[in-house]
């Protein structure tokens, strides 16, 4: 069974510059589709249907982006968040290619319990995303780090540990 990507719906937008701010206030994100050999597009989303889903599928996720009937897969990159407000001001779309293999930053999810925080040490973690090369539809939406291999304070895990689905 096929893996189905999510789904946006966007617009392309013509209001441009300072005057972006009269969408916001009407519940409108801008956003720019970009990508190898494509000309750079600005759109428009329903904001709460666009937060919804970059918190769902972060930046390692493919979503289908509906642009005006064209459907394009993409890749969400560098949201951009008021500095006071810390709402959503602005995303970047980045349209990818199936069949050419794109490098993204995946998250990586620790899970289980060290017996060295068990007994009462503080586990530092060095890294929260890591860079991975793929095709983007076999892009992981997370890497997996179970932590019960860290026995003692001197024990660590590397790059070289994880496993990754191939």
């Amino acid at each position: 069974m096929a893996k189905t990507n999510p789904k946006l719906e966007a617009q392309t937008r013509t209001v441009l510059g300072k005057k972006v701010k009269n969408l916001r206030a009407q519940g409108i994100s801008p956003a720019t589709v970009y990508g190898k050999s494509v000309e750079p597009v600005s759109i428009q989303a329903n904001t709460k249907e666009l937060l919804s889903l970059f918190e769902d599928v972060g930046e390692s996720g493919l979503v289908d982006l509906a642009i005006d009937g064209k459907v394009v897969p993409i890749l969400f990159k560098n949201p951009q968040y008021h500095p006071v407000l810390g709402h959503l001001v602005h995303i970047d779309c980045h349209q990818v290619n199936l069949k050419e293999k794109i490098t993204a930053t995946v998250p990586i999810e620790f899970i289980g319990e060290s017996m060295a925080v068990k007994l009462g040490n503080v586990l530092v973690g060095v890294l929260s995303e890591i860079e991975v090369e793929a095709l983007p539809a076999d892009l992981p939406e997370k890497i997996e780090v179970d932590l019960t291999a860290l026995e003692t304070v001197e024990s660590m895990i590397t790059v070289a540990d994880l496993k990754v689905d191939t």
